[in-house]
């Protein structure tokens, strides 16, 4: 019976704004990979739980970048401009991968920090406000795609 009565949520759980799961899945679906990376490492800065979340942020960087390589891997003797054409035309995989693994992270990252979403519902407290934060994520992810593009272009 004392089983009943004990909280089910820690004392660190309780009391801690993050931003909303709306806000993440946005992020993911309009930023890609990158953009939910960066945006649920603010989450777990809000926590104080980037030491313990880093592997998983580590595992995300490192399946973009597979991703990407994948992605932009062309066959020899094969004209780019074409070979990207013909992808986007036919390759559902091409056209919605990165879209389907930033979606995937955001279930990872949901569940690592689904206690304190409850927590929040729980105990009413207003989700922080993404506007900033999610447009400046979306911005830096644009941004170093960009880069890594023109790096890729200028070496490989």
């Amino acid at each position: 019976m004392e089983d009943l009565l004990k909280p089910t949520l820690s004392s660190d759980e309780s009391g801690i704004a993050i931003y909303s799961t709306q806000a993440n899945i946005l992020v993911a679906f309009f930023g890609g990979p990158l953009a939910i990376i960066l945006f649920s490492a603010l989450n777990s800065r809000h926590l104080n739980r980037l030491k313990k979340d880093w592997p998983a942020f580590l595992v995300g960087i490192v399946a973009t970048i597979g991703m990407l390589i994948y992605l932009m891997s062309v066959p020899d003797g094969v004209d780019i401009k074409e070979w990207v054409a013909q992808q986007k035309r036919d390759s559902l995989f091409y056209k919605y991968g990165m879209r389907i693994l930033a979606l995937s992270l955001w279930a990872v990252y949901y569940y690592l920090h689904r206690q304190y979403h409850k927590a929040m519902s729980i105990f009413g407290i207003d989700p922080l406000s993404p506007w900033k934060m999610a447009v400046a994520c979306i911005l830096a992810a644009m941004g170093i795609n960009y880069a890594g593009t023109v790096f890729a272009a200028a070496f490989f």
